[in-house]
Formats: structure tokens, C-alpha cells, sequence
């Protein structure tokens, strides 16, 4: 059986694009848009990987991580900064969760 190769097909100026919007993004609105930056962050990196043979997919929206995202921040400040260890674990786990073959 033969197994295709991984890859990523991304460019530089792609990133810098989607980098520096999501950050404008982020910041015009407060912070409050930081689960569509991170939604729109995960579709370009999942849109240019392609794993196996296979194109992945991002399937998660950012209003389904806003209520998430509003837990994580509220746990975090009451146990000063301690929940954002796993925070970070959620939200990668998050991602997984909505990641999926496009083809």
C-alpha cells in the first residue's frame, strides 16, 4: 500500500495577509473577535495541508467558540492565570474536533 506524502502549501504572502488581518481584526474589535481571528486562522492553515494524500478541512465556526472562549478568559482571571495551562489544551483540542478530510 502505498501512502501519499504530506505537505504544506501555504505561502508567505498568504500568511502575512491572514496574520496581519486577523490581528487588525482582533484589535478593532476589542478582543472580542479573537474566536473568528482564530477561526479564520485555522481554515487558511487546514486549507493549504494536505496530510496523507488527503486536503484537510476547517469546519468550526468562530460563534461556536465565543461562549468557549468567554469560559476560558472567566476561569482564567478568577484563578489568576493557572486555567490558561489547559486552557490552551481546550482550544487546540477544539480544533481538532472541527478539523476533517475535504476530500
Amino acid at each position: 500500500m502505498k501512502v501519499e506524502g504530506s505537505s504544506f502549501d501555504g505561502s508567505i504572502l498568504g500568511f502575512l495577509v491572514v496574520r496581519l488581518g486577523t490581528a487588525l481584526f482582533t484589535g478593532c474589535t476589542l478582543g472580542l473577535g479573537l474566536p473568528w481571528s482564530l477561526v479564520w486562522w485555522q481554515r487558511w492553515v487546514t486549507k493549504h495541508t494536505v496530510l496523507q494524500g488527503h486536503r484537510l478541512r476547517f469546519i468550526g465556526t468562530g460563534g461556536g467558540l465565543f461562549w468557549r472562549w468567554v469560559k476560558l478568559e472567566f476561569f482564567t482571571i478568577i484563578t489568576v492565570g493557572i486555567y490558561g495551562l489547559w486552557a490552551w489544551r481546550y482550544v487546540q483540542r477544539w480544533k481538532v474536533e472541527h478539523t476533517e478530510f475535504a476530500n
